[in-house]
This record gives C-alpha cells, structure tokens and sequence, in this order.
C-alpha cells in the first residue's frame, strides 16, 4: 500500500497541469498553401503576364537533340563533370551559365588590412648597423696612439684598391660597395694600372704638341681612288681548296720557318728612294705607319712613329726595335689582362702570336704550285735574304693619292695573293683572326658557334679588336685590293700557342668587307689628314708621334740630335 501511494499522487498531479492548460485556437495557428502553377502546355517556360516579367533574362540553353545534362547549373561550373561529356556541356553552355556566377565585390576587403605582430625579418646587411661607428672608433684610436692605416683593411674611399676592399671608394678597405673583387677587374675602376709607354721619354724631349684622338675621330676626308705607280714582288693564288674548311672539318695550321716576311721601314726601302728622288709627292710612308694612324682613335696601347720634316717633304718611319707591325689581341676589351709576362696569354707573347698566325695562313692558303704571277719588278728586298731564306709570296704595290691641293701621299702597300671568280683576276688581301681562349674574351666559343652564327663571333671581335679591325680595312683601302680572305683560326688547345686549327676562310669584296665591319672610309681618311696636317705645320727636324696609352691623346715630342731610344720597364 505504501509503495502505490507516491504513484496515485503523481498521475493526480498530471491530470491538475493538463487542466490548468489554455485550450489552442485552430484558425489562429499558421497555414501552408500550395501556389497555383501555371501549366505550359504548348511549349517550355512561362506564359502569359509571366512570360513578359522574365522577359530577357538569361536561362540554361537547351535543345531536344542535346544530351541532357542539368536544366540549371548552380554551381557554376566548380564541381567535377563527367570527363566523358565534360567538354560537350562547355560547348553548350557557351559560357550563358555565368551570368549566375558569383561575382565578388573586392571593395570592402581594399580597405581591411592585416597586422602583422610576429617578428620582423632583419636583412643581413642590417644585422650589424654600428660598422661605420667601429669603424671610424678603431680608426680615432689608431691615430691617438700614432699608428698608420692597416694596408689590408682602412675606411674604403670610392674603390678599394685591395683585392679583398668592398669600399664604395678609392682608398683601401673592407667597406661594403662597389670597389673591391669584382670591379677591380674592370681596367677603367683600377687605379693601380698605369701602362708605359711603347718609347722612354727622355728629359731632352722637347713636347711640342696634344693631339687629341676624340677630336680625330670626328674628321671626314674624301680621297680619290689613287694611282698606282709600281708594283714589284711576286704573288701565288689562292688555293680553293680552303672553301670546304670549317669547323666539323678544319686544317692545321703550318709554320713557315724559313720564310721572310719584310716590314722594312720606309727610309730603307729602294723603291720609294727613287720615288722621293724623283719628288713624286710631299708625305712618304708605308701602309702599316699609315694604317696606325687611320684606327688611332680605336687605339688603346701604345705606339710612337718617327717623323721627319725635310723642306716641303714629310717622313714617317719607324724606329729600330719597334713592335708597331704586331697585331694586338683583344686590345680593346674591357677587362684587365695578364700581367705575367712568362703567360701564355700576356699581351706581348698575344701579339707575337697573332702575327706569326697572319703571316702562317697567307703562306698556306696561297699556294705555290698553282703558279706565280710575277707582278712588274722583282721583290726590291730580294737581297738582304740570309742564306737557306727566301721571300714570301707577297706583291708590293706603291700608290699615290692627292689629299689636297698641298699634299700628295706616296707610300708602299701590299697584297697577299690573286683569285680568278666568274673569269676575272682580282687582287687579294688575307687578313687573321685569332681565338686563344674563350673564357677570356666574351665567352663565344668559335668552334661550336662559328658554323651557326658567324656574325656573333665576328662581332665579338670587332668588340674587342676594333682597333686592329680597322687597321685592316684601312690596309686594305690603301691596297686597293678586290677582294678580302679573312681567315679564322684558333688554338687547338688554349694553353698551347704553338699548334692552331684553320676553323673557316670567309670570302668578302671590298665594300662588302667594309660594311660587314662597319668601317667607313671616310673616317680613316679623315683620321690620316688630321695628323698630317698637324705635322706640316713643323719646322724642319726629327719629331716622334707617342701615343699614351692612358689617355686617349697622342704626344709629338722634338728629338734631339743622335736621340737615343729606350724600352720602358714594364
């Protein structure tokens, strides 16, 4: 009884809350009524009033003999179809589908930034911010205690001088710029390198006259075509045979040991004696003096050429032990060259080289048994040969133009060989050039890039020879010759410069040579004439034309009596 008590309380107590409960009104409680749809029964879509509210707006293209996809695609596109039929519903789309595509408006997040509260990254250069400050603290005290600058270290002006500065300075150092490694290769950031000159000048020189090679670069001259007044020697032709050399295919280049190539100055030379005897002109020279002085403002090294000044005559010459016949190599490139002389590629063992190879691959692609044409005299320097020696194959042609009304020109030229095209002889110049090392020179490989871009490398050449490229046009111009065999050569190892490869022999006329290396010859002439017309103006004496090789001027200097040269220590 006692456990049926609390039950028969509890369900009273339910029956008391549910009558104690309001009872719900039906019609006050919300409703759910179906919206009348309108039936299309003669085609798709809406009709009627309804038809002209949606009027324009963009709806699912569809057609009956279209695979039927999705009436509406809601989710633009950005889930993954069926790869089968995933282009087919692109097709048919045509894009319509965008139009329902959600579409961003950036504006509110332009003006909402982000703060950043983490650690600020600190540059490496910044770490140590107080340098300049320890810097000039240990300088204050080096100087308080009366000790000097380290040579290895110090404040760095605008180009450290020390291979390990880094100063934005002059001075030595380690302070952080442009100086220091890297910009101390460039020759014009390196204050240390000053270069001699080619001759010692002598206290008893007298200075004379600066002429600046800027301003002779600058002067125009239009020069006839001139004429030729003799021509001796004897010349070979040229062997075809070195039209099929290229690179997959080359030639090795042979030495001639025991022929002599004459660079006889022009006071020693027979034939323009007679020529001056004769009063043939006012100027005498020879076409390498001639052709120094055409490319003087591409010059970078130096040289001096001897002048005489005899009545209304005009010599130039060169003087005993000069090296103004030797070809530079890369004189005009823009990094600092060896300067160990017992290198295999310092600029004096180059320049020896390069000559040796110019004068080995006339000789070679000239051939012999072919015949030789036997030009009007024989070769004027037949007798100073030694013993076992003979002359090479070269042809001397003494020419004369007419500069002005004043001055007349006369000078010995030379020409190498003669080559029959299209049935007619034509006079021909063989010009070298000489790749030693790649990696020192702008990189261009001639042997994997000579067959493929050909102007690449020659205007890699012309980049770093100009001045020895323009010594050959103006050659060539004084030669009047018809033609042009310009060899390229290379070493058939870079440390050996004994052994050479003939990689091609390139064909050009004379125009067609002056164009490809953008050589106008009224700038050589113009060049010439400022010189001459300088020197016209002296009295009579010896006088020596020094160019300086750190400056782009050139010093004429009065010699002496008996002046005696001396050879500069390097």
């Amino acid at each position: 009884v006692a456990e049926e008590q609390p039950e028969q309380k509890q369900q009273q107590q339910q029956k008391q809350q549910q009558q104690q409960q309001p009872e719900v009104d039906q019609d006050s409680l919300p409703s759910f009524r179906l919206g009348a749809i309108a039936d299309n029964q003669a085609g798709w879509g809406p009709q009627g009033a309804m038809a002209q509210k949606f009027d324009g707006v963009p709806f699912m293209p569809f057609s009956k003999t279209d695979r039927l996809g999705k009436i509406a695609d809601f989710y633009g596109g950005s889930r993954q179809r069926n790869a089968r039929y995933q282009q087919t519903f692109a097709a048919q789309d045509g894009g319509a589908s965008n139009a329902f595509a959600y579409s961003h408006d950036g504006d509110d997040e332009a003006s909402f930034k982000i703060v950043d509260s983490g650690p600020r990254q600190q540059h490496k250069w910044k770490k140590t911010p107080n340098w300049r400050k320890e810097q000039a603290a240990a300088a204050a005290y080096r100087k308080a205690k009366g000790e000097a600058e380290p040579a290895w270290g110090g404040r760095g002006g605008r180009g450290g001088r020390s291979s390990r500065g880094r100063g934005r300075g002059r001075g030595r150092g380690r302070g952080r710029g442009r100086g220091g490694r890297y910009y101390q290769r460039r020759r014009w950031h390196d204050p240390d390198i000053v270069k001699p000159t080619s001759v010692k000048v002598q206290d008893s020189w007298e200075m004379v006259a600066e002429f600046d090679l800027e301003q002779a670069a600058k002067e125009r001259a239009s020069v006839d075509d001139g004429e030729t007044l003799v021509q001796a020697g004897e010349i070979g032709r040229f062997d075809t045979k070195y039209n099929k050399v290229s690179c997959r295919n080359t030639k090795k280049l042979r030495e001639h040991p025991n022929v002599e190539v004459f660079t006889t100055t022009t006071s020693a030379d027979p034939i323009l004696k007679d020529l001056i005897s004769k009063h043939t002109g006012t100027v005498y020279a020879t076409d390498t003096l001639l052709a120094v002085l055409m490319a003087a403002p591409r010059s970078v090294n130096a040289w001096d050429i001897l002048v005489r000044r005899e009545g209304t005559s005009l010599f130039l010459d060169k003087r005993p032990d000069s090296k103004i016949d030797l070809l530079t190599v890369n004189e005009n490139w823009n990094e600092v060259l060896i300067n160990d002389t017992e290198s295999v590629n310092h600029p004096d063992r180059l320049a020896e080289e390069a000559t040796a190879v110019n004068n080995n691959l006339f000789q070679q692609i000239i051939a012999r048994n072919k015949g030789m044409v036997a030009l009007d005299q024989p070769n004027p320097f037949q007798d100073t040969l030694a013993a076992g020696e003979q002359a090479a194959p070269v042809g001397y042609r003494y020419r004369k133009w007419q500069i002005d009304d004043d001055i007349t020109l006369v000078a010995r030229t030379t020409v190498q060989g003669m080559e029959t095209r299209h049935g007619k002889d034509q006079l021909l110049s063989v010009k070298s050039l000489m790749e030693f090392d790649h990696r020192l020179s702008g990189n261009v490989n001639w042997r994997t890039t000579l067959e493929r871009q050909a102007g690449a490398c020659l205007a890699n050449e012309m980049k770093n020879n100009s001045f020895k490229v323009q010594r050959f046009a103006a050659e060539v111009e004084l030669a009047a010759s018809d033609a042009v065999r310009l060899g390229f050569v290379s070493r058939s190892h870079p440390s050996d410069r004994v052994y050479h490869d003939i990689l091609k022999v390139e064909y050009y006329k004379r125009t067609q040579f002056f164009q490809t290396l953008r050589v106008n010859a009224r700038n050589l002439w113009g060049s010439l004439k400022f010189f001459i017309d300088k020197c016209m103006t002296l009295g009579d004496g010896e006088y020596i034309l020094v160019k300086n090789p750190n400056k782009k001027i050139v010093n004429l200097y009065k010699l002496p009596p008996n002046a005696v040269f001396e050879t500069p220590e390097q």
